[in-house]
């Protein structure tokens, strides 16, 4: 399998490695060797103008960090799946997109490295059908317009050791509809579907600083559109389970976007990066339960990498 580690300085405008390897997704009848192209750009300031590492290696996919502490973020690595690659050329064509509609989508990540203010995160978003190549220049596009185009975005995991969030996303939708543990802020809670002794550093049931798996299944009803997001998290036998049944946005259901975007086919994105201002995600809210009551003064303890491995698909 081809290992590619790239490492870039801040600011260095050059090319980088765009065709990082390949990971395997099984499904129920065959094995898709997929390409990780690697995103160039992960926002659109000169600040923050190059994305940081990404490396595969035996089938591990690991987003990472640049260096340099600037504002109190580190710029990290973004990557998506797609059928092929080429140096320096992003084609939407080429990207992955999955249609997960009744089916499980089922991998093992290792946040360990990933403390209070870092995000690792796996998410969907419809890039296969975006014409617009965007500031980022890679065809990006997410609910939050990051790189100046939106589209609709389903996080099945934002986290580090101690939070973690899974959130679908109309594409006019940046907050969303979430489930999981951690974040707030002075006057609201994020989700509280578990708690740090269940899920967090010698946690009862997801120690996270050992590899877990993680699994997501997309229910439809009668009619076939969707009807929630199913999140499983499992490790020796122990999981919790939770997730997210009830989308409303503008008064209609939000289920109605998503449930056209995971049939024509998303794509799944991975990254890696860290702020000062991550406690919307791990820190401790209104009812001081969650993981992180002080924001980090700086991505110092947010660690090298976090990885994602084991890729399969069921139910088709």
């Amino acid at each position: 399998m081809k290992t590619a580690v790239l490492a870039l300085a801040l600011g260095a405008r050059v090319a980088a490695d765009t065709c990082v390897g390949t990971v395997d997704v099984a499904t129920d009848s065959d094995v898709m060797t997929m390409q990780v192209v690697r995103s160039n750009h992960s926002k659109t300031t000169d600040t923050f103008y190059y994305a940081g590492p990404v490396t595969v290696e035996d089938g591990v996919l690991s987003p990472g960090m640049l260096e340099e502490v600037i504002s109190g973020s580190r710029n990290g690595g973004r990557a998506y799946l797609a059928s092929s690659c080429e140096e320096e050329i992003y084609d939407p064509t080429t990207y992955a997109a999955f249609d997960l509609l009744d089916k499980t989508f089922t991998y093992t990540t290792d946040m360990s490295n990933a403390d209070c203010g870092c995000n690792g995160a796996l998410y969907l978003v419809s890039m296969a059908q975006n014409k617009e190549e965007s500031e980022c220049g890679d065809y990006y596009c997410d609910a939050n317009s990051v790189c100046g185009v939106r589209c609709s975005e389903i996080d099945i995991q934002e986290g580090n050791k101690h939070s973690w969030h899974s959130t679908l996303h109309d594409a006019q939708d940046g907050a969303g509809a979430g489930a999981g543990y951690g974040g707030g802020g002075d006057e609201w809670n994020g989700p509280r579907d578990f708690t740090s002794e269940q899920y967090g550093p010698g946690g009862n049931t997801i120690d996270t600083t050992m590899p877990f798996q993680v699994s997501v299944s997309f229910p439809t009803d009668s009619s076939g559109q969707l009807s929630a997001m199913n999140m499983k998290l499992e490790q020796d036998g122990k999981s919790l389970e939770f997730g997210v049944d009830e989308y409303t946005y503008n008064g209609q259901s939000g289920f109605t976007e998503l449930t056209a975007s995971l049939s024509a086919g998303m794509t799944p994105t991975f990254s890696y990066w860290c702020s000062d201002d991550m406690l919307w995600m791990d820190g401790a809210g209104q009812d001081g339960l969650g993981p992180c009551p002080n924001a980090p003064e700086d991505g110092s303890k947010c660690g090298d990498t976090v990885s994602f491995y084991d890729f399969k698909i069921t139910g088709e």
